[in-house]
């Protein structure tokens, strides 16, 4: 399958024993995008920095990526903070606008509803680009397929 390696990672974060791997990285590379690809990013307030603001917080997150925003919010535990997670499903910019919240976990694409919530990235998480998944060695995994049609992809290396 196709998809991106932010969702990849959080998938395998959520699944201890997967056969699942990358078999081929392929590059993002939008010039509209911030940073060139979609990156999960700690954002805050354009006024201030991290170092800047309380050690007890509340973190709007992304639902999408509970488990690498864990992940990461576990290193800034260590240094101190602790955090009120907050997930959402969509707007979580809105979280911070609306005051629910001191910081956003989310994606940032082209920016635009980072810079309209009045934020800016603190840390870089996570940089995705798209991935091609799949199990290597199948057949020595699962053995022959019985009456079913066989399809492949060729994907050549660059």
């Amino acid at each position: 399958g196709l998809t991106g390696r932010d969702l990849f990672k959080e998938y395998e974060l959520s699944k201890y024993n997967t056969k699942l791997t990358v078999l081929k990285t392929i590059n993002w590379n939008d010039k509209k995008a911030m940073f060139g690809k979609p990156v999960l990013c700690l954002l805050g307030s354009k006024d201030k920095k991290l170092v800047d603001l309380p050690k007890n917080l509340r973190v709007c997150i992304n639902s999408k990526y509970k488990n690498l925003a864990k992940k990461y919010l576990n290193i800034l535990e260590d240094k101190g903070y602790r955090f009120a997670k907050i997930y959402l499903s969509g707007s979580t910019e809105s979280a911070y606008y609306s005051g629910i919240s001191d910081l956003v976990i989310d994606i940032v694409y082209t920016g635009s509803s980072m810079k309209n919530a009045n934020l800016e990235v603190y840390d870089k998480i996570f940089e995705s680009d798209f991935v091609i998944i799949g199990i290597k060695n199948f057949r020595e995994i699962f053995g022959p397929l019985k009456n079913s049609k066989i399809f492949s992809i060729g994907v050549k290396d660059d």
